[in-house]
């Protein structure tokens, strides 16, 4: 009998929880080393025979629960303990009685959980809670939390201004699918389900029925709530998206619009510029003999004005011949394909090959990679840049520069020069069609070549700009991105 008292004292000591008993008047006769540490004592001799109401916060209601413990035969609950320094702290105790062998009753024994962090615990995620709410209430979309059969169990203000979801239906438990989206509850109980296992969907598109009885677009976000080690429910917010697909649809159609009326317009420049060929041919050719043939037989004004007729016929020529190539930047283009860029420069630099000669130009570049594009284009748009760089030169030879870098998921190409510049107020207006800089007496040309340039690189999907460099001309820069370049 002496060992299994023995083993039964060890097993008691060594426990997790506090256990104390006492006798009837209410005083320790024992506690073991769980206790002592729980009240922060060294030994058991500070604590028995002292009245066990003295280690609590409210030796009153401490008597209190003795006296219920022995009138009903146990007592569980919370009281605040007192620790030997005076301290405080949450304390679970189950307490019961202990009786002889005629069951007449002789001690009390407790057993003590300290409940401190369960109680700030539970207190912080109260608080939380009510932050929760309290910006819910706030926000205009609708916020739900629903439990894991789709039961509501709390709507903020907008979900009842734009559901007419009332304050009892959110507090008493109603299927929040059935009221909000009971068109579509079957394929929404299906994504309730996903969410609850834990995948995750982004925003899901509903038609949702208003407190007005009307349908409008919804989009629903949410995220599963834990409690435990499982899914109990759902907690998000339901946004009204009908501005956005009003707002949507009309950029739709707007776009549509401007999509036809570029279509439209790309056209009418073609076959304008086209049909104006033919006419214009024949008013060239009869001044030109015109010209050849009165030159100096007339009077001064008469050859003044025949020069007058013939220069405007070829500025009109080259003027519909630059306007057709615009257009065809579009209407004439080609399917890309995977071309080195050495090749695309080396064919620009051959059509450029006597204004180079002829302006001693210095072209120097970067190893150039191989890019997805429309070959004659990107022909048209190195030719363009480098006919740029040559044409506004200064009084020295123009030397010129080819670059090209990757960044990113594009190539970054730049060409550039040291010549006059461009002052960077006018570095989006060089660009725009039939803008110039210069009067056609310093540079001669129509002011499209640019405009091209950009079309061109606007098309294979980059962007075009220039910027000044630190001592003398600019770089015009453009990007082509990767689609397997190398």
């Amino acid at each position: 009998m002496g060992e299994e008292v023995r083993i039964k004292d060890s097993a008691i000591r060594s426990a997790i929880n506090g256990i104390a008993i006492a006798n009837l008047e209410g005083d320790f006769v024992y506690v073991n080393n769980a206790f002592l540490s729980m009240w922060g004592y060294d030994s058991d001799r500070e604590v028995l025979g002292k009245a066990t109401k003295e280690f609590w916060q409210s030796p009153k209601r401490a008597s209190a629960v003795i006296e219920t413990l022995i009138e009903n035969g146990s007592w569980t609950g919370e009281l605040v303990g007192r620790k030997k320094d005076g301290t405080h702290f949450n304390v679970e105790l189950s307490a019961s009685l202990i009786a002889d062998e005629d069951d007449n009753p002789r001690y009390l024994m407790a057993s003590f959980t300290d409940s401190t962090k369960r109680k700030r615990t539970e207190e912080a995620l109260r608080e939380s809670e009510k932050r929760f709410r309290d910006l819910a209430e706030l926000l205009p979309e609708t916020v739900f939390e629903m439990d894991a059969e789709g039961n509501l169990s709390f709507g903020n203000e907008a979900a009842h201004n734009i559901f007419g979801i009332s304050p009892e239906q959110s507090n008493t438990g109603s299927p929040v699918l059935q009221i909000i989206i009971p068109d579509d509850r079957d394929r929404a109980r299906d994504n309730m389900q996903r969410l609850l296992d834990g995948e995750k969907l982004g925003g899901i598109e509903y038609t949702a029925i208003h407190r007005d009885g009307s349908h409008i677009p919804v989009n629903m976000y949410a995220n599963r709530i834990i409690g435990g080690n499982k899914a109990v429910g759902l907690r998000g917010i339901i946004v009204d998206i009908s501005t956005h697909k009003q707002i949507e649809k009309e950029l739709k159609e707007t776009l549509n619009k401007l999509e036809q009326s570029n279509a439209e317009l790309e056209q009418f420049a073609y076959v304008a510029s086209h049909d104006l060929q033919e006419p214009l041919r024949m008013i060239a050719s009869y001044t030109q003999l015109l010209a050849r043939r009165y030159q100096g037989k007339l009077d001064a004004d008469a050859d003044e004005f025949i020069g007058y007729a013939v220069d405007g016929a070829h500025r009109m020529q080259k003027l519909i011949n630059d306007l057709l190539s615009y257009s065809r930047v579009t209407t004439g283009s080609r399917p890309f394909e995977m071309t080195e860029c050495e090749t695309i420069v080396d064919q620009a630099l051959l059509n450029l090959q006597l204004a180079i000669e002829e302006s001693d130009t210095t072209i120097t570049r970067d190893p150039l990679p191989t890019v997805m594009v429309d070959p004659p284009q990107l022909v048209r748009l190195f030719q363009n840049l480098i006919g740029n760089a040559i044409k506004f030169r200064r009084d020295a030879a123009p030397e010129i520069h080819i670059g090209a870098r990757k960044e990113g998921n594009e190539w970054l190409f730049s060409v550039r020069d040291n010549g006059i510049g461009i002052d960077p107020q006018h570095s989006d207006r060089v660009f725009i069609i039939f803008r110039r800089l210069h009067s056609k007496a310093e540079y001669p040309g129509t002011g499209i070549g640019l405009s091209i340039c950009r079309k061109i690189v606007e098309r294979h999907g980059g962007k075009i700009r220039v910027e000044p460099n630190d001592d003398n001309g600019s770089t015009f820069y453009f990007t082509i991105p990767l689609r397997g370049s190398s």
